[in-house]
């Protein structure tokens, strides 16, 4: 009976140190995860924060000093048109290049004038 007694008290012993060492394994995997979090939050913290640029505007936009450098008004531009979308475009605008040749037109002029034909501002390039 004393030998019964002894596997009796080895099989309670067993599980509750696979117990009680799963339960370390979860505080130590818990500990780590929110170390993590805390280096994670610090490095964030610690970065400079990214540039903001300003919002180019008409007169300084690349865009536009590239279509038209030596524009005597600098409100002219030469657009691209898709006569089809009634969408305008900037020259450089990789919309513009898949224009189909018979919907393609070129004005010069101003963005005001294209908007009173009834074309909008293409998306992309935003003229």
């Amino acid at each position: 009976m004393a030998q019964n007694n002894d596997t009796e008290s080895s099989n309670n012993v067993a599980p509750q140190k696979n117990a009680s060492s799963a339960g370390k394994l979860v505080c130590v995997g818990v500990a780590v995860a929110v170390l993590t979090i805390i280096i994670m939050c610090f490095l964030l913290a610690t970065q400079n924060p990214p540039t903001q640029l300003p919002e180019p505007t008409k007169a300084t936009s690349p865009t536009t000093a590239l279509a038209h450098p030596a524009a005597s008004d600098p409100l002219e531009t030469t657009y691209v048109l898709n006569t089809n979308t009634m969408k305008f475009h900037m020259q450089d605008c990789f919309s513009a290049d898949q224009i189909k040749e018979g919907n393609r037109s070129s004005f010069t002029g101003t963005r005001d004038e294209l908007l009173s034909m009834g074309y909008s501002p293409c998306k992309n390039c935003n003229p």
